[in-house]
């Protein structure tokens, strides 16, 4: 299934990851603070039932907006936790992609949305106690005009290597996992978002650019 959306439609991002029932969060939460009382020696009004007078949510149930999502290079490391079990994940600077029938002298599909395919490394680090799960439809490439498209889109599956990363990749526990990603890109800038759900029904968690 190809997903193609758009990042101006997003809307407020939630920092939970879902990956097979697991809730996937970054290690940094995020810290509301309560409003300061009035230091008026005028009495306070009675209760009232606007929405002004709610109680302040706690900080655990907010979902924050997207400027919240963490932004770094391309090579920079984000931490994150599944049920409290810790791991990273670092995408390095993406390469050119390579057609995987050219050894035997066979041509591959031109692009059908971006103007070329790159390949994207990834390294996860599993930290935790547990095997640690992981799906490509947890990363998305954005375009510099907002389109984003998945590993799936396009005839990005004539230029995958073999580390490809595959659906319900598990990493062992303490170990890393090296694998890769391709996109069909952009002649120029793009970046590469980390979802807090796959196959582009999240909001963005981290991005690399």
């Amino acid at each position: 299934m190809k997903i193609i959306r758009t990042a101006a439609v997003a809307a407020a991002a939630v920092l939970a990851l879902t990956s097979c029932g697991k809730t996937i969060e970054p290690q940094t939460g995020v810290q509301v603070a309560p409003k300061s009382a009035s230091s008026s020696s005028t009495p306070a009004p009675a209760p009232s039932t606007s929405e002004e007078n709610f109680p302040t949510p706690d900080p655990a149930d907010l979902t924050p907006t997207d400027e919240t999502a963490t932004e770094g290079k391309f090579g920079d490391t984000g931490s994150f936790t599944i049920d409290d079990e810790p791991f990273d994940v670092t995408v390095k600077t993406p390469v050119k992609a390579k057609c995987k029938y050219a050894s035997a002298g066979m041509s591959c599909s031109k692009p059908e949305t971006g103007d070329r395919f790159v390949n994207v490394p990834i390294i996860v680090k599993n930290n935790g106690k547990t095997a640690l799960e992981m799906d490509p439809g947890m990363f998305v490439l954005e375009f510099a005009d907002g389109t984003r498209v998945d590993s799936s889109d396009g005839n990005t599956y004539e230029y995958g290597p073999d580390n490809t990363l595959d659906y319900g990749q598990k990493v062992r526990v303490g170990g890393t996992l090296k694998t890769s990603l391709t996109f069909e890109a952009p002649k120029g800038a793009f970046s590469i978002v980390l979802l807090s759900e796959s196959f582009g029904n999240g909001d963005d968690l981290y991005i690399w650019k």
